[in-house]
Protein backbone atom coordinates (compact mmCIF):
# COMPACT_ATOMS: atom_id res chain seq x y z
CA UNK A 1 0.00 0.00 0.00
CA UNK A 2 0.81 3.19 -0.35
CA UNK A 3 3.21 4.95 -2.84
CA UNK A 4 6.50 2.69 -4.33
CA UNK A 5 8.44 5.79 -5.79
CA UNK A 6 8.32 8.96 -7.79
CA UNK A 7 10.08 9.23 -11.30
CA UNK A 8 11.14 11.90 -13.37
CA UNK A 9 10.99 12.47 -16.87
CA UNK A 10 14.56 14.06 -18.18
CA UNK A 11 15.94 14.74 -21.63
CA UNK A 12 19.34 14.17 -21.09
CA UNK A 13 20.07 11.29 -17.94
CA UNK A 14 23.89 11.71 -18.58
CA UNK A 15 24.07 15.48 -18.21
CA UNK A 16 21.74 15.44 -14.57
CA UNK A 17 23.23 12.16 -13.30
CA UNK A 18 26.66 14.26 -13.58
CA UNK A 19 25.31 17.52 -11.81
CA UNK A 20 23.86 15.57 -9.13
CA UNK A 21 26.55 12.80 -8.35
CA UNK A 22 28.72 16.41 -8.09
CA UNK A 23 26.24 17.39 -5.09
CA UNK A 24 27.05 14.59 -3.89
CA UNK A 25 23.97 12.04 -4.95
CA UNK A 26 24.21 8.22 -4.89
CA UNK A 27 22.59 6.17 -7.63
CA UNK A 28 22.01 2.29 -7.16
CA UNK A 29 24.15 2.11 -10.31
CA UNK A 30 24.16 3.09 -13.56
CA UNK A 31 21.27 3.50 -16.07
CA UNK A 32 19.22 0.83 -17.06
CA UNK A 33 17.68 0.14 -20.67
CA UNK A 34 13.98 -1.04 -19.90
CA UNK A 35 13.94 -4.34 -21.95
CA UNK A 36 11.63 -4.21 -25.45
CA UNK A 37 8.22 -4.74 -24.70
CA UNK A 38 8.07 -3.90 -20.82
CA UNK A 39 7.51 -0.54 -21.53
CA UNK A 40 4.87 0.37 -24.69
CA UNK A 41 5.70 4.51 -24.92
CA UNK A 42 4.89 6.50 -27.84
CA UNK A 43 8.57 8.35 -27.18
CA UNK A 44 10.13 4.80 -27.91
CA UNK A 45 12.36 2.60 -25.34
CA UNK A 46 13.09 3.54 -22.28
CA UNK A 47 16.12 4.31 -19.74
CA UNK A 48 16.16 4.79 -15.77
CA UNK A 49 18.12 4.38 -12.96
CA UNK A 50 17.08 4.96 -8.93
CA UNK A 51 18.02 7.11 -5.95
CA UNK A 52 17.05 7.86 -2.93
CA UNK A 53 16.11 11.42 -1.56
CA UNK A 54 17.93 12.76 1.54
CA UNK A 55 14.17 11.47 3.87
CA UNK A 56 15.06 8.14 1.87
CA UNK A 57 12.24 8.00 -0.33
CA UNK A 58 13.26 6.54 -3.55
CA UNK A 59 13.42 8.14 -7.07
CA UNK A 60 13.69 7.53 -10.26
CA UNK A 61 15.00 9.66 -13.43
CA UNK A 62 13.42 8.25 -16.85
CA UNK A 63 14.36 9.28 -20.47
CA UNK A 64 12.60 8.01 -23.41
CA UNK A 65 15.19 7.17 -26.59
CA UNK A 66 14.54 5.97 -30.35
Amino acid sequence: SGLRHIAFQVDNMDELRTRMEAAGVEFFGPPVQVPGGVVDHADGQKSLCYFLDPDGVLLELAAYHS
